[in-house]
């Protein structure tokens, strides 16, 4: 058996969609195993934002 790896971006703006497009991809077999925040940090600031998933 051969593994698959599909890694996908979420920006903030596109998280009320989510669900929808983790029932496409799981349709399509996959599944989900992790996710991560994407933590930016502001030119002027030293605290970080998370800006996607």
């Amino acid at each position: 058996m051969q593994w698959e790896y599909l890694q996908v971006y979420v920006s903030l703006e596109e998280l009320e969609q989510f669900q929808e497009k983790l029932d496409e991809y799981g349709e399509k077999g996959w599944e989900l195993v992790s996710m991560i925040s994407i933590e930016t940090k502001g030119w002027l600031t030293s605290h970080s934002e998370t800006s996607g998933l």
